[in-house]
């Protein structure tokens, strides 16, 4: 199982950042692959809130944009959303 971290989605959006190209080929690799990579709400609410902030980005995207990127990531073949289910707990606690 494969789930990217916020700061992926960051780099990605973030073309000031030595990292953007790679992130960037990663995440678009991943979304025409039909092979599951999944994002939490978790990590869409902070890639939101960090995208967006003029002080964490010399070039903040607006929220239309932002938001843009996470439905198109969610819409592809590659991504799913990861949720909790009422499973969830006993698999945390296994050994």
């Amino acid at each position: 199982m494969l789930v990217f971290d916020t700061n992926i989605l960051v780099y990605a959006a973030n073309r000031d950042s030595e990292f953007h190209l790679p992130c960037r080929r990663r995440l678009e690799a991943v979304r025409q692959n039909p092979s599951s990579a999944f994002l939490t709400w978790g990590i869409c609410y902070e890639f939101l809130r960090v995208s967006t902030h003029p002080q964490a980005l010399q070039s903040p995207w607006r929220p239309g944009e932002a938001g843009r990127l996470i439905a198109e990531l969610l819409a592809s073949p590659g991504f799913d959303l990861l949720v909790a289910t009422p499973r969830h707990a006993a698999v945390l606690s296994q050994p």
